[in-house]
């Protein structure tokens, strides 16, 4: 079974008011594990034109993202003052089984919804709760929301 083998992020800053799918993101980056095993390649860039590429020796997929994150509040690439400055973070999620089909918060048991279909999406849905995961780990108790691979623009 082979696992997805890159990750991609954005920070978006919305306003209730103009709450679009046409915005662009403040802040992106893909983190990509195809080149060589222990490594992950990472890439990042800013609404403002700063850029950051760095190989990254890595274990997990977990530590790789906590490194990525972390380009948000330091570094050339901040773009935010501190982790506690994102609101919420949304997940695409390619298979939430039958019971979700559209978007909703993570909990206990949306993440055991993910992991039942794992075998209907082998290649995503191990990597999309590890992503969550990895979230609660380092953003602490910021609210998820699973996005079904249906909606996502």
């Amino acid at each position: 079974m082979r696992e997805s083998s890159s990750q991609k992020s954005c920070l978006y800053e919305f306003k209730a008011e103009a709450l679009t799918t046409s915005s662009r993101p403040l802040w992106e980056a893909e983190i990509d594990w195809t080149h060589h095993q222990g490594l992950a390649e990472l890439k990042v860039a800013t609404a403002h034109g700063v850029s950051l590429e760095e190989t990254l020796k890595s274990e997990s997929r977990a530590e790789a993202t906590g490194h990525m994150l972390r380009t948000l509040w330091s570094g050339k690439t901040k773009i935010i003052v501190q982790p506690s400055d994102i609101d919420v973070v949304g997940h695409r999620v390619v298979h939430g089984g039958l019971e979700f089909e559209q978007s909703t918060f993570v909990t206990p048991e949306v993440k055991a919804a993910i992991s039942c279909p794992a075998e209907l999406a082998p290649a995503h849905n191990p990597a999309n709760l590890e992503g969550i995961v990895a979230i609660e780990q380092i953003l602490g108790a910021v609210p998820q929301v699973a996005v079904s691979a249906k909606t996502w623009p």
